[in-house]
């Protein structure tokens, strides 16, 4: 949640589960909605599950909706899923409907669904 990259690769180096919810989210959730891009790709190359939900909601969705380009490129290379669906919305509305051009260009090249 607060970008702490040190302490994470000492949790990490320790085989912490990188799955846990606290307060119904993930690390990698927190991290994402947050743009905190190192402590992300510290947790995606660790394994954390880029996909897992929380109300729905993947840390891609998170990281489109504020406009976290770098976090969404990341989560992107590591293979979220791009067209995964929330109250019928993809992370590429998300970002649209918020002005993020950046993040909707990163996600149109990755080739996410726009219909």
């Amino acid at each position: 949640q607060n970008g702490h990259t040190e302490v994470a690769q000492i949790l990490v180096s320790a085989e912490a589960e990188l799955n846990t919810m606290w307060n119904g989210v993930t690390p990698l959730f927190q991290a994402a909605r947050n743009g905190h891009s190192e402590l992300v790709q510290i947790l995606v190359n660790a394994g954390a599950d880029l996909n897992q939900t929380w109300r729905g909601m993947t840390p891609l969705f998170q990281a489109a909706n504020n406009g976290h380009a770098e976090v969404v490129q990341i989560l992107v290379n590591a293979g979220a899923d791009l067209n995964k669906t929330w109250n019928s919305v993809t992370p590429v509305f998300l970002a649209a409907y918020n002005g993020h051009a950046e993040v909707v260009q990163t996600l149109v090249n990755a080739g996410a669904e726009l219909n």
